[in-house]
């Protein structure tokens, strides 16, 4: 019956609804003496969690099969998961902690087969529910590409001509994964879908509304229409300011710092994230703080200003890493990088930047991969080694294309800086990463790892099975689409890529700027 974690609560909610609780532990108790559950703490230690031996469990379910109880009891299964999920969502979507994405997490598979079962016997409209609640734990721990499967699943079992406030967010949810993945054209078909039905509505939900225009503007920012997205953000702000709380106005603002930050205008951008933080920083919301701190490091970087630019970004990675958001350390870690390559200090930068292309490879997504190798393209650039940068290039070209991500403007820029240069004389001492986040040694001797396999589509980085290892020299590469910068008269011809051993970091046989900080998501 259960496929996750259970606790009494749960059994006793599925399996003896009305029970006492004391005789229910009483049962648990009995069979905990007979070995025939397993019996673990929860993280914090204050609750038991159990596991059900596989096959006393699949007899279990032959017996209520036998006896006609299984349908009722797959039902109440649904029901309860149906109900924990919607308990967590405004907690999951305002500000997660730690606790509650554990307790999420435990009831993961759970989630899956209550999905399962429900359109499997047709109720679309709870499966509908389920996925509203749940799709922002999907995000924030990475799984995209399990998200994306089960909401498309309820999308397409979902009648046509639905205008239910759950399918209007399993719209946006999955809008917001496939953003998340870099399929821009799907993100964008499906917020615009979701904001059609908010504004179709004779009385507008404003919050939903305001969600829905934050989540066009995203796609907006990304495909370089700026101003189309400023617009839509600003009227996101006039409904957050009026209507909506403080977690709201603090997301629009932090929106239009992005958007301004991507125009280039720094000064602005600095205005809108420094409202921002102190908004995330008196509601003490500390999933959502990481953005702008993050777009303020990378701001500082821009500016040339190292110090300042490690001070905000140390920050954003201590609260990426307490929430396990991957995709958000990863992040941080390659500003980190960038930031130290501007001060100057290159063997910090390469562990940062190390660190961060591990991360990046737990990401179901091309755009935090391609980043870093624009970034290690730099200290490549930095070190005198033009035929690394090349390669380096050439590869996060090949997944930028891939997955059709633009590089901006004013992050170009950035690769031209003569600021990226070889170490100078004095420079400031970089803080250490953070505690879950160290990095290898940076006087780990690089070697060369060559890709077996060609790149598969967006989402792809190479896997050990992708890869040859060796110790010899790099070998010859498949040129990008793109024509790469001419390499030196020394650089060998390329028609093959090379890629990254997991212990130094990209080694590949052209430099790049990363995107700008990624903005954040609006709440219902």
């Amino acid at each position: 019956m259960f496929e996750g974690t259970l606790t009494s609560e749960r059994v006793r909610a599925v399996c003896a609804p009305g029970a006492p609780k004391l005789a229910t532990l009483r049962r648990l108790d009995k069979l905990v003496e007979r070995s025939m559950i397993n019996v673990k703490s929860s993280p914090d230690g204050m609750e038991r969690r159990l596991y059900l031996l596989e096959i006393i469990q699949q007899f279990g379910v032959d017996e209520m099969a036998q006896k006609g109880e299984l349908v009722e009891l797959e039902a109440r299964h649904a029901d309860y998961f149906l109900a924990l999920t919607e308990q967590a969502r405004p907690q999951l979507e305002q500000a997660p902690n730690e606790r509650l994405l554990s307790e999420m997490g435990e009831a993961h598979d759970d989630v899956r087969v209550a999905l399962q079962r429900l359109l499997e016997k047709g109720e679309v409209a709870k499966a509908a529910r389920i996925g509203a609640a749940y799709w922002r734990y999907w995000e924030i721990r990475g799984l995209l590409a399990e998200g994306r499967r089960q909401l498309n699943k309820i999308i397409a079992a979902c009648p046509s001509g639905d205008r239910s406030d759950a399918y209007s967010r399993v719209l946006s949810g999955a809008g917001l994964l496939a953003f998340r993945q870099g399929d821009m054209d799907e993100a964008g078909r499906l917020f615009r879908a979701a904001l059609a039905i908010e504004q179709e509505r004779e009385q507008p939900n404003q919050p939903r509304l305001a969600e829905c225009l934050n989540d066009v503007g995203l796609v907006a920012v990304r495909r370089s229409e700026i101003p189309i997205a400023i617009d839509y953000y600003r009227q996101y702000l006039v409904i957050a300011e009026r209507e909506l709380g403080k977690r709201d106005v603090a997301v629009a603002h932090n929106n239009l710092g992005a958007a301004a930050f991507a125009l280039g205008k720094l000064d602005d951008a600095e205005r809108h994230l420094l409202i921002s933080r102190d908004l995330f920083r008196d509601i003490r919301n500390d999933s959502d703080i990481a953005f702008p701190l993050t777009a303020l490091g990378s701001l500082y970087v821009l500016r040339d200003d190292p110090r300042t630019a490690v001070a905000y970004l140390e920050q954003a990675l201590k609260w990426r890493e307490d929430l396990r958001n991957t995709r958000g350390a990863a992040e941080a870690l390659n500003w980190l990088g960038r930031a130290l390559l501007v001060a100057g200090d290159q063997g910090t930068a390469q562990s940062y930047l190390v660190a961060g292309l591990r991360r990046a490879r737990q990401v179901e997504g091309a755009r935090e991969t391609a980043d870093l190798l624009d970034s290690i393209a730099l200290l490549a650039l930095a070190r005198d080694e033009p035929e690394r940068a090349i390669a380096l290039d050439a590869a996060s070209d090949t997944l930028r294309q891939a997955s059709r991500l633009p590089r901006t403007p004013v992050l170009r820029q950035l690769n031209k800086r003569p600021s990226i240069a070889p170490a100078p004389p004095s420079r400031p001492t970089p803080p250490k990463p953070h505690a879950s986040a160290a990095p290898p040694s940076p006087s780990t001797s690089c070697c060369a790892t060559t890709l077996t396999a060609e790149p598969k589509g967006p989402g792809w980085t190479p896997s050990s099975s992708d890869t040859e290892h060796c110790s010899t020299k790099a070998r010859s590469a498949t040129p990008s689409a793109r024509t790469p910068p001419a390499p030196s008269a020394s650089s060998p011809s390329s028609s093959r890529v090379t890629a990254a051993c997991s212990t130094c970091g990209p080694r590949i046989t052209s430099p790049a700027p990363s995107s700008p900080p990624a903005a954040s998501r609006t709440p219902p």
